[in-house]
Order: C-alpha cells, then structure tokens, then sequence
C-alpha cells in the first residue's frame, strides 16, 4: 500500500473509531451495558403535568423494587412494572384532585389520599380492589410504620389560629390502627414537613419552631427531641441516621441568598454532621445510602446522585428536555424513578 494511501486511512479510520465508541452515538441497548452506565427505561405517562404540581407524594415504590405506584393529575393511580415498562392496572383515586400515594412496608396495600375529598383509600396491590376507605378531615400527608400497622396522617387545620403567629402553620398529626381505624394519639406538627418512621417503629415529627421529636407509638410518649431541625427530612443508612437541611442566608456581591444547608444526624450519639456540598443543588429523593440533587434554576439539568458513606458525587443522570417534578428511591435505594411533564424516567444499577 503506498505511504499516502495509508495516511489517508489513518486520518479516516481514527476519528471514525471515537465516534462509534462515543456514548451519544451508540444504540441504548448497547449504551446501557457499558460500565459505569445505568440501564434507563422511560415510561409514558397518562396525562402531561402542568409545570407545578399540586403534590408532593405522587410516586411510590413497592419493598422490592418491582412495581411503582405513579399518581396522575386527573386522579388516577397507575402501577407499573419497572422491569418491563408496562402497566399492571390503574386506580380511579380521587374525582377532583390530583392523589398522594404510598405502597405499604410489607408490599400487600397502596394508599392513596385526596386532600380535597377528605379520605383515604386503601387497595389491593396485586390487582388495585378497594379494600376500605377511611374518613378523615383534609389529609396532607401519611406515614407508615414499619410493620404496615400503624399510619401517621398529617391533615388539615379546621381553623387557623389567628391569634397566635407561631401556632398558624401548626397542623394536627393522628396515628391511626389500620385494623381497628382507632385514632389512638394526635401530636401537633408543622405544615408541609416530613413524618417519619424509624425502623424501630417510633415516630419522628416537628413539634415546634425549629424543633422536632421523637414519639412512641402507640403511647404517644415523647423520647426525644431534636432542637434546630425544622423539618426531618428522611431517615437513612440503615434507620441509624436523619438527613435533613435548613435554609440559611448567605451574603452574596452586597445581597443576601437562600441555601440550603444538609446534615446528617447521628440518632445513636446525637452527633450532628454538616455535608459539606458544594453544588448549588436541592435533594429530590433520599433512601438507604444515596441522595438524588437537581440544580435549583436550571431546567433539565443532570440528576446529581450523592452517596451517604463516601461523602461525595458518584454518578450524574442525564436531565432530558423536562423538569423534574418528582423523584423516589427503590427502599434499597439502587433504583430511581424522576417524574417529569410527560414520562418518568426509571434508573437501575448506578
């Protein structure tokens, strides 16, 4: 072969060779075994979303990771296979309002609540048969224990305390024998904050300004308090642990910005740790070890997730073209499901 003809295919045959091991360029299928990686599956939802969306908990997984509860804006349920991207079955849960929902800790029941219709509803998860409804005021958000025997409901005030500024954003928390639906104790706590359950099976709240506790359920007896945390945020590494944040003002070029300050709280040795993150980012979604960030302003941008043990950035997902509405973790926290406008993108084995 003459000298010039074998330059002629080195200059072609290596820039062609990076872009056919380009990531960008490769066919999923082949991109999704690649190290380093996450296989994705994109699922499409029912009804686009608007831009806000009026609530929180509309995605849920099963203990196993399997099948993912996803609410829709006209009040149905959808319960997909998060292996085939399929759908199992759909719920009508509410009428007017867009539904919360929860999947049990032992995986037989899916709860859904209607903040508008004033109950909840309880489900069979292997084919979504109405089990029971349970009656209560306004419900704004649940927890369940543990043992799937006990359900935290967080509902709306009847009347706003207008005499008191600190008490107008309290609102009654009930716990709640789901076999007998006794009401068996009420805690005060604050709007649009987190309950949770250890899992010991106690019941972690705020009870006051920039203040949270510990109950025993079903006592109701108080074992501990937690002073400076407004709201708990999530429980991880192993329930041994709270991860939580507070805004902070920073002075920024003569003005003042809002950043969000993460911690991790010790619930052994009561040792408060500050993580130390950097990026100007908000957590979406918090499970057994990692924590799922987004940017707070820019639309589409890469999910940043975060591992709880080795204190840093271990994988970034790519954003899309939509804004993250939602995010859940699997409860062993190596699949997430991001909500989007339209579809919810699912990642496994990051």
């Amino acid at each position: 072969m003459k000298p010039y003809v074998r330059l002629y295919a080195r200059l072609v045959a290596i820039p062609l060779v990076l872009v056919l091991t380009s990531r960008s360029l490769l066919p999923q299928s082949i991109q999704q075994g690649l190290p380093g990686r996450p296989s994705e599956t994109t699922l499409t939802r029912l009804v686009p979303t608007p831009s806000v969306w009026p609530n929180r908990h509309m995605m849920a997984f099963s203990p196993d990771g399997l099948r993912l509860a996803a609410a829709e804006i006209d009040g149905r349920v959808v319960l997909w296979n998060t292996t085939t991207g399929t759908s199992a079955f759909t719920i009508r849960a509410c009428v007017q309002s867009a539904p919360g929902v929860r999947i049990s800790p032992d995986g037989m029941r899916i709860l859904t609540f209607c903040p508008h219709e004033c109950c909840i509803h309880l489900w069979e998860a292997n084919d979504g048969t109405l089990v029971k409804t349970i009656q209560l005021w306004c419900v704004l958000n649940v927890a369940w224990s543990p043992d799937s025997q006990w359900l935290a409901v967080e509902v709306k005030p009847k009347r706003a305390n207008l005499q008191s500024p600190a008490a107008l954003y309290d609102v009654p928390v009930t716990v709640i024998n789901l076999s007998t639906e006794e009401q068996v104790v009420s805690f005060r706590s604050r709007l649009n904050t987190e309950m949770l359950f250890t899992p010991a099976g106690q019941l972690i709240t705020t009870c006051a300004v920039r203040k949270s506790c510990m109950w025993e359920i079903p006592s109701g007896r108080q074992i501990r308090s937690f002073p400076g945390i407004e709201d708990p945020g999530a429980i991880c590494c192993g329930g041994h642990k709270l991860f939580w944040g507070e805004w902070v003002s920073v002075p920024m070029l003569g003005f003042s910005v809002l950043r969000l300050r993460m911690h991790l709280l010790d619930l052994d040795t009561g040792l408060d740790t500050e993580l130390h993150i950097k990026k100007d980012v908000v957590p979406e979604a918090v499970a057994t070890d990692h924590v799922a960030f987004r940017h707070k302003v820019a639309k589409g941008s890469p999910i940043l997730i975060y591992s709880i043990a080795q204190m840093k950035f271990v994988q970034e997902l790519p954003g899309g073209t939509e804004s993250t509405l939602n995010a859940a973790f699997s409860p062993d926290s190596r699949i997430l499901a991001v909500m989007g406008r339209s579809t919810i993108r699912i990642w496994r084995g990051y």
